[in-house]
């Protein structure tokens, strides 16, 4: 008799008729009970499985997966700032959100690895921290070779 186990870490939470929890390769597992510092995926209208132990099908869910692991792996400064990593079509994409009076931050949704180094560089030459961050309504990283920013609120 052979017993695999695997330790299952979650890294986002999802909000649909339950709260559910997604590691950082999409496998779906039941929300934590203590989850004030996992940042919520939105913007995805529902989850095709609600087995858990499995993958999840949407590709949004994911690549959303994929993103909060980079972030979490690469980018310390940047994962204690995001509350919310949101979905949208509308947008074109990705978009981080740092929580109640924060700003937004527009990904888009190609060439993700280098928009996020762009945004990491972009903090760290500013000296920024989830309060600075505050004085900006939005960060705009969807254009090549450019960050467009709109100030205050």
């Amino acid at each position: 008799m052979i017993i695999n186990i695997r330790e299952r870490i979650p890294i986002l939470l999802m909000n649909m008729n339950e709260t559910y929890a997604v590691d950082n390769i999409g496998i779906l597992l039941p929300g934590p009970r203590n989850s004030s510092d996992l940042p919520v995926l939105t913007g995805i209208p529902s989850i095709i499985t609600l087995d858990f132990g499995k993958s999840v099908n949407q590709d949004q869910i994911r690549q959303g997966a994929a993103i909060i692991s980079l972030i979490r792996k690469r980018y310390p400064e940047i994962n204690l700032m995001i509350s919310e990593l949101h979905w949208s079509e509308e947008l074109s994409g990705w978009v981080l959100k740092t929580g109640p009076g924060g700003s937004v931050i527009y990904l888009g949704q190609n060439d993700l690895k280098n928009r996020i180094h762009i945004l990491d560089a972009f903090i760290k030459q500013r000296e920024m921290n989830r309060e600075k961050l505050k004085h900006y309504t939005y960060i705009d990283l969807r254009y090549d070779k450019q960050v467009i920013v709109k100030p205050g609120r």
